[in-house]
């Protein structure tokens, strides 16, 4: 978010930029609004701004004067000029204060929008994407703290410089021996993981209470594009900092008991010692994602991802395994895949969980191409089902609505184009229940056919019989285990593939991989290790 102030002496001129500006472009804001040069540069010393846009006459100080102050004291700063035809000579004087952008009266709304436009594509080149916005009574309190640490976070490494070296000459300190960033946010906010076109009223008030909270805890707030809020949490000692957020998350909790109607997520990055290494701080809160699957408790500490490291490998290796799944377009296995992953979480298999595990599914890089269109609206449909999931779901249940958010998400029908429904019926059956010992006609009365028809189908539809199609689900089923669990017995596996016999299962795998599943097992051991 770029932040704007508006100087002009005319109220309707006021009016109209201030209205029009953030209607025009959500990356603009104004946050700061004078009658005259005078006030304005009274302003900058408080208000912490990306752009100024000034008329060229006014009384007191005009615009030309405010230009070279704001050029000789605020470099930074963008200027833009408004001018009528008769001032448009005087007002290009400005050029040797680095005005480069003018604005013509009378003023029309395609003009605005197309500068607008400009500005936003020239700043992104300059300073990449401004990520943070700086807002609330804490940021107005200490402006150049907060603008260093938006220009940290942000990676704009010649603004960084400046405001800290106009900070240590003023003799003040950025932050304690150690810090981290901690974001907090709506947990069904789609924005959690995409960033939505406008902010929710749960958003903005979590950003309000913790605009409240933050001064009491010494902490630093911004607020960010993806209706998150994310705050710089310092002190002495590593675990002072942890204790801090630990009493800063229990009070905020306690605060939004009555004003927000979801749960409110907070995870803690990597704790640091320099300044310079905040962002990576912040970068680094992605990696605290599956901790609330591992049952680790809240807040999310990324310290703390050790603790939980055996239980987070299995949630990988499982996540992992759907990623290969879904990029090989391998639909006949997803909902196998998404079983084993809910069966591989350590916590309660809820609506929470369920949004939680779809945000562990997107940040794997290979989701990173997923449109990003589709990524919000499907997000947006899973948020209203897991608000209205209050109970305890089944593996099943859990996997079926994940399989139905991959559908959306891909943009797939929910059956598979060319295939009888029957059989994709039984398909999906199958994919649920191979773990147990069902039949041909176990599967035909799930799908209120007979099982000559059913088997029939397999043949006309698939090209194998039933049994050549659960035993190659079985065995791929088998082999993944294998792979991925170097340390589980063979009769493990056995069970978690539907085979009553470990016999059985050793001769039907040897038979079908033409090696036992021990030296598969260990061929798979040896292959890692090379």
């Amino acid at each position: 978010m770029y932040h704007t102030m508006i100087v002009d002496d005319e109220p309707l001129m006021r009016t109209y930029l201030t209205r029009n500006i953030p209607a025009f472009s959500a990356l603009f804001d104004v946050s700061a609004v004078a009658k005259d040069g005078l006030e304005a540069m009274e302003l900058l010393k408080e208000a912490p701004v990306d752009v100024v846009i000034t008329d060229i006459k006014m009384p007191e100080v005009d615009g030309l004067s405010l230009a070279r102050h704001i050029h000789e004291n605020y470099p930074d700063i963008t200027v833009i000029v408004i001018s009528g035809f008769s001032d448009f000579e005087y007002a290009q004087k400005a050029i040797r204060y680095n005005v480069k952008d003018y604005l013509l009266k009378p003023l029309v709304d395609k003009t605005l929008i197309d500068l607008l436009d400009a500005l936003a594509t020239r700043f992104e080149q300059e300073r990449g994407s401004a990520h943070f916005k700086i807002a609330g009574r804490s940021a107005r309190h200490d402006p150049l703290r907060h603008r260093l640490l938006c220009a940290l976070l942000e990676g704009d490494s010649a603004r960084t410089y400046r405001l800290y070296r106009e900070l240590r000459e003023k003799g003040r300190p950025f932050m304690a021996p150690f810090a981290c960033i901690a974001k907090f946010q709506c947990l069904y906010a789609a924005g959690s993981m995409e960033a939505p076109s406008a902010p929710s009223a749960s958003a903005l008030t979590l950003h309000m209470l913790l605009d409240h909270l933050c001064p009491q805890f010494g902490c630093m707030a911004l607020y960010a594009n993806d209706g998150s809020t994310c705050v710089m949490v310092d002190a002495r000692s590593e675990p002072d900092l942890e204790a801090k957020i630990e009493q800063l998350y229990r009070a905020l909790l306690s605060e939004s008991a009555e004003g927000i109607p979801e749960p409110i997520d907070c995870r803690c990055g990597k704790i640091v010692t320099d300044p310079m290494q905040l962002r990576a701080s912040c970068q680094s809160l992605a990696e605290t994602l599956p901790l609330p699957l591992a049952k680790a408790p809240a807040p999310f500490f990324h310290s703390r991802i050790a603790q939980y490291r055996h239980a987070l490998e299995g949630i990988e290796q499982c996540r992992d395994q759907l990623v290969r799944d879904l990029a090989a377009d391998s639909g006949a296995h997803w909902f196998a895949d998404l079983k084993g992953l809910c069966l591989a979480l350590d916590a309660p298999l809820n609506g929470e969980s369920l949004w939680r595990c779809a945000g562990c599914i997107l940040a794997a890089p290979a989701c990173a191409s997923f449109p990003a269109q589709a990524r919000q609206r499907s997000l947006e449909n899973l948020a209203g089902l897991c608000r209205s999931t209050p109970g305890a779901l089944s593996p099943d249940e859990f996997a079926d609505a994940l399989l139905g958010w991959l559908r959306e998400l891909l943009g797939q029908a929910p059956a598979e184009s060319g295939l009888n429904p029957v059989i994709q019926q039984a398909k999906e059956y199958i994919a649920r229940n191979y773990q147990s010992n069902i039949s041909l006609s176990d599967v035909a009365d799930h799908c209120s056919v007979s099982s000559s028809y059913l088997s029939d189908l397999f043949h006309k539809q698939l090209g194998i019989s039933y049994l050549k199609y659960i035993t190659g689900m079985r065995m791929e089923q088998a082999a993944k285990l294998l792979k991925s669990h170097p340390d589980m017995r063979v009769f493990e596996v056995a069970t978690r593939t539907g085979f009553l016999s470990d016999k059985h299962f050793i001769s039907v795998f040897k038979k079908h991989y033409g090696v036992s599943p021990a030296m598969y097992q260990k061929s798979q051991a040896s292959h890692r290790e090379t």
